[in-house]
Order: structure tokens, then C-alpha cells, then sequence
């Protein structure tokens, strides 16, 4: 027997896992739903309440189509992710990419997402590059004599480098190699080196940064309900992002000392993935938010929609970021305001069903 989806009052979420992760969903029911594991029942999924209330739906994930009618996209995104053994964001932004760029999103969307794994490759290639000049450094600094055997080639010194440090760490070369290659698929959406702000956390960072210039500008020159949207997307994203810096600051500076993170690595992997996978937790459902506002009609009313959308969709900080960020982090609670609205129509926009599917088709290839 199924469970039936329910409407939960408003919680605060204690940890990033029971939050759950956004999905890119193009189903205008489902705009800002997030998905979670639970150890129980398995996946499910979170939705916004569709009257714009404070409240929240819970399902379970398989029965989607007993909530809502799921575009062709959705329902590829809902069998992807069901294989799923560990929700994350990187996990549902692979799964949401495989979906675009196989055109389920639409001709933009799957350019857009074509491009993005590219870019993913060459951001592992370019981590595992960096952490191997890091290595080069220090063990040229731990021993000096290396120094005067220095060449212009640096794959050469990067594999006299592994083959020095393997003793040290009590592993082969291979594995050191490898322990490496396993360090850059988490380190290449952090940054390293010159290149760093290329990364996706430091760019999602800067969009972030972005979006609250844009809101303190909109709130100091409009009065009312449209400058008070804006103001609650500037605090709340002003937050966000001083947090993600300094966890991307912290992830970094891990890699200063890289015989002390391959050790940790091999004894606690789970804990240094933790670490390295924080900044995408946090910053998790920002960029579909993003997208709204850069994709909003400029007319005042356009721009008015779209910011009673985005607050509709603000995250919600758990109480785990202040086990991560230790100054006194605190969350302001944005307000849910109430909508009516016409049959067949969205209560967040007033635009028509069919309209806002291909809106958010559109809004796909933003986010990719």
C-alpha cells in the first residue's frame, strides 16, 4: 500500500540531508520541490503548498503522478534519480544534465547541458592538475635537495613527487595516483590555483553575489510589498553567500597540505567528502532562483512576479551550518504570503499552465 502525500506544517530542518536537494523540475506544480533520502520509506519528495501557504507536501518519490501530471522531462528525471542510493547536489545536477542533453528540456537546454559536461571533464582534469603541482611543492619543500634536481617537465617531477611521498603515506605510488584522481571529482567544483573562481562553487557564488546587487538596488528604489520581496531575498542570499565563502576557503585550504589530506583521505574518506561537498549543500536551490529573476519579463510587473516567486523558493538554512561556520549564524525567516488565483492559472505568476512549462524549459538551460 502507498503512502498518500500529506501537508506538513512549516519546520526548520536540522541537517542539509532532511532539507533535501532542489530539483529542476519544468512541472509548474512542482517549482521548488526538493528531494531526500529517508531511511524508512526511501526517496521522497517536498513541495512548496500550492495555495502559497507555509506549509509543505510530502510524498513518496514514486508517486509523483498521483500528485501532479509530470512533463516527459520530469517523469526522466524522476526514473533517473530513483536509482539513486545517495541523494546529493552534484548527484541530481548530473542526473538533470544527462535529462537536458538528451533533449527532454528543449534545443536551448540541451546545448546548455551538452557544454556543462564538457566543462565538468575539463574542470577534473584541471583539479587533478593542481593537486599534483600542490604536491609537487611540498614535497620539493620537505626535501631540499630536490630542488636542484628541478625540470622544466612537470610530469616527470609530478611522478618523482608520488613516488617520494608513497612512503610516506604508507601506500603505493598507484595508489597515491589514484587517491589523487579521487581527490580532483571533488575538488574541481571548489577551484584550485589561478583558475579557481572557474569553478562551479565560486561561480554560483559570484551569480549569488550578483542576484543581491540587483535586490539592494531594486529594494532602495521601490516602496512596498515589491521592495520587502527583495529585501528578504538580499538578507537571506547576503547570508548564503558569506557562509559559502568561507567553506569554500576552508575546502581549500585542505589541499595546503597535501600529505596531511591523502592521509585523511585514506583513513576518513567519508569526512573530507563531507568537507570538500559543503559549499554545494549550502548553495543548493539558489541558481533555479537566479534564473528567475534574470529570465523575468522588465516591466515592474514582471519583475513584481518574479520576486513573489523567488521568496516562494528561498532556502531554508538548517541548523547544521552552525556546526559548519562557527560565528553565530542565524537565519531570518522570510515571509509566505497567500495567493488567489484562476483556474488552469499558476498562483505564483497568473501566466497559464502551458506557458509556464515552456518558461521553465527556458529556465532549464539558465541553470545547466
Amino acid at each position: 500500500m502507498t503512502r498518500p502525500f500529506v501537508l506538513q506544517s512549516p519546520y526548520h530542518p536540522t541537517t542539509f540531508l532532511e532539507r533535501g536537494v532542489v530539483v529542476c523540475f519544468t512541472t509548474p506544480a512542482l517549482a521548488g520541490s526538493r528531494v531526500r533520502s529517508n531511511a524508512r520509506n526511501g526517496l521522497e519528495l517536498i513541495v512548496p503548498s500550492l495555495s502559497g501557504g507555509r506549509g509543505f507536501y510530502i510524498l513518496p518519490w514514486s508517486n509523483v503522478q498521483d500528485f501532479c501530471r509530470p512533463t516527459v522531462h520530469d517523469r526522466q528525471i524522476q526514473e533517473r534519480t530513483s536509482a539513486l542510493r545517495c541523494v546529493s547536489p552534484s548527484a541530481i545536477r548530473r542526473i538533470a544534465n544527462d535529462v537536458a542533453a538528451a533533449g527532454y528540456a528543449g534545443r536551448e537546454a540541451r546545448a546548455i547541458a551538452e557544454t556543462s559536461q564538457q566543462q565538468e571533464c575539463q574542470a577534473q582534469v584541471l583539479a587533478n592538475f593542481n593537486l599534483l603541482l600542490l604536491l609537487i611543492g611540498e614535497a620539493e619543500r620537505r626535501e631540499p635537495e630536490l630542488q636542484s634536481l628541478r625540470c622544466p617537465d612537470v610530469e616527470q617531477r609530478a611522478k618523482r613527487a608520488i613516488f617520494r611521498s608513497a612512503p610516506q603515506l604508507g601506500l603505493d605510488p598507484e595508489v597515491v595516483a589514484v587517491s589523487l584522481e579521487q581527490l580532483a571529482s571533488l575538488f574541481k567544483t571548489i577551484g584550485l590555483g589561478p583558475t579557481a573562481d572557474t569553478a562551479s562553487n565560486p561561480r554560483a557564488a559570484a551569480r549569488v553575489g550578483a542576484l543581491c546587487t540587483d535586490m539592494m538596488y531594486w529594494a532602495s528604489t521601490h516602496y512596498g510589498e515589491t521592495a520587502a520581496f527583495a529585501d528578504v531575498v538580499r538578507v537571506t542570499a547576503e547570508l548564503t553567500l558569506s557562509c559559502a565563502s568561507a567553506l569554500i576557503q576552508d575546502a581549500r585550504k585542505l589541499a595546503e597540505h597535501m600529505i596531511e589530506l591523502l592521509t585523511q583521505w585514506r583513513a576518513h574518506p567519508e569526512s573530507v567528502a563531507a568537507t570538500l561537498t559543503r559549499p554545494e549543500w549550502l548553495l543548493d536551490g539558489w541558481e533555479p532562483i537566479c534564473s528567475i529573476w534574470e529570465s523575468a519579463e522588465q516591466t515592474e510587473a514582471g519583475r513584481h512576479s518574479a520576486l513573489l516567486e523567488m521568496v516562494q523558493h528561498i532556502p531554508i538554512l538548517p541548523k547544521e551550518v552552525g556546526d559548519w561556520i562557527d560565528d553565530g549564524v542565524t537565519h531570518q525567516a522570510a515571509t509566505i504570503f497567500r495567493r488567489f488565483t484562476e483556474l488552469n492559472k499558476d498562483w505564483r505568476t497568473g501566466l497559464p499552465y502551458i506557458d509556464l512549462v515552456a518558461r521553465n524549459e527556458h529556465r532549464r538551460a539558465l541553470v545547466a
